[in-house]
C-alpha cells in the first residue's frame, strides 16, 4: 500500500468514524431530531454533498478493488520458454532466504522482505543474533551466501542485501538434536 492509499484510508477511516458517532447519538436520542432535519435540509440539493459523496464513492470502490485483485508483485517472472512462462513467488524466494540464513552460526531469528524492481530484487533482513558473534562477519558471510544460493537456485538478480541488526539474544536455549 503506497504512502497516499494510506493517507486516504486514514481520512476515510477518521470521516467514517465521525459519521457513525453520529448515527449512534442519533439512535440513542442523545442529538434532537430537529438539529438532524436543519442539518440534512442544510445540504440538500447542494453540488457539494454529490461531490464529496462521489468522493466516497470512488474511493470505497478503491479500497474494494483493491482488496480483490491480486497483487501483481507476488510473483517474479523468473524466464519464457516455448512452453510458457516460469514465475516464482515471493513467499518461496522469502523461504528460500530464511533457510539460507538460518544455516549460518550466530543466526537466531530472520526477517525478510522482498523489493521487486525491473534490474532485480532487494533484500532486507532483519536479524536476531547470538551474543559474542563478529558482527560484520556474519553479516558479510549472510549478505555473500544469500546471493550466491538465490541467484542459483532461482535464477533472479539481486541487486541489494540490507542488513539490519535487530537485536542480540540474551536468553540462550540449547538445542538439542
Amino acid at each position: 500500500m503506497t504512502l497516499f492509499d494510506r493517507f486516504m484510508l486514514t481520512i476515510y477511516t477518521f470521516c467514517l468514524t465521525i459519521f457513525s458517532i453520529f448515527a449512534i447519538l442519533i439512535s440513542l436520542r442523545v442529538l434532537p431530531v430537529d438539529f438532524c432535519w436543519t442539518t440534512f435540509k442544510g445540504i440538500y440539493g447542494r453540488w457539494e454533498t454529490g461531490l464529496i459523496g462521489l468522493v466516497f464513492l470512488i474511493v470505497s470502490l478503491k479500497f474494494l478493488l483493491s482488496g480483490i485483485k491480486g497483487n501483481k508483485y507476488n510473483q517474479i517472472l523468473i524466464s519464457t520458454t516455448s512452453l510458457g512462462e516460469i514465475s516464482i513467488s515471493l513467499v518461496a524466494i522469502e523461504n528460500t532466504v530464511i533457510k539460507t540464513v538460518k544455516e549460518i552460526i550466530g543466526v537466531r531469528d530472520v526477517e525478510v522482505k522482498i523489493r521487486n524492481y525491473s534490474d532485480g530484487i532487494r533484500l532486507i533482513l532483519k536479524l536476531n543474533i547470538i551474543p559474542d558473534v563478529n558482527i560484520p562477519e556474519i553479516t558479510t558471510e549472510i549478505q555473500k551466501n544469500v546471493k550466491e544460493y538465490v541467484e542459483t537456485t532461482t535464477g533472479i538478480k539481486i541487486k541489494e542485501i540490507k542488513v539490519l541488526i535487530g537485536n542480540i539474544a540474551t536468553n540462550i536455549k540449547s538445542r538439542v538434536s
